[in-house]
């Protein structure tokens, strides 16, 4: 599939939008960023570094929009017309920034509903003694759920070996990926600070 440079991506499942959409996100993620202002910067420096970080900052928000808004129109084209609804922009940017992240997140969860929905039917993939934890981890992952957040949760589910570490959870989680035939677990969509005031 193309990416968003080039011409429009079909993917032909839910699997494959998750994987076109986790590598959209890394494609935002790796954006350049300024470099930061320095305490010892002459003051027409520091202008001009904090003029181009925010010109940086917005261009970065703008790709996040391209990316969910072409998203959602292959996700709609996948067959489902009930895709969760874009949040409400403020152009407050920090805030647009968070309430675009959680769409992410949601529009994450959403596919991985309906792949449940497909897998319903039966599946008879072998299996191993951990698929059922690997499996969730799997899907914890595909939503973009923080690893400590996925650590402190999988420590809570006793019937389960525990795992206490993110790379841990990746490699159980791409396991069974692996195990199951489907994409690697998405790319991690860290959030990305000011690194001045």
């Amino acid at each position: 599939m193309k990416s968003l440079t080039g011409d429009s991506p079909q993917p032909a499942n839910f699997w494959e939008w998750i994987n076109w959409f986790s590598e959209s996100l890394k494609r935002f993620e790796n954006a350049p960023e300024c470099e930061p202002i320095s305490p010892y910067d002459d003051p027409e420096i520091s202008e001009w570094k904090c003029e181009e970080y925010w010109k940086q900052q917005v261009a970065s928000l703008e790709m996040l929009k391209k990316v969910i808004y072409q998203g959602r129109l292959l996700l709609m084209n996948l067959g489902p017309k009930s895709v969760p609804p874009l949040p409400t922009l403020t152009k407050n940017f920090d805030d647009d920034r968070v309430a675009l992240m959680d769409h992410c997140q949601e529009l994450m969860e959403f596919a991985i509903g309906e792949i449940r929905l497909e897998d319903s039917k039966g599946s008879t993939t072998a299996t191993t003694a951990n698929d059922e934890r690997d499996k969730w981890l799997y899907e914890q992952c595909c939503k973009l759920v923080k690893y400590e957040t996925i650590i402190s949760r999988l420590s809570k589910k006793t019937k389960w070996e525990p795992i206490d570490t993110p790379q841990g959870i990746k490699d159980a989680a791409n396991r069974y990926a692996d195990r199951h035939n489907l994409p690697s677990i998405p790319f991690r969509q860290p959030g990305r600070k000011c690194k001045h005031k």
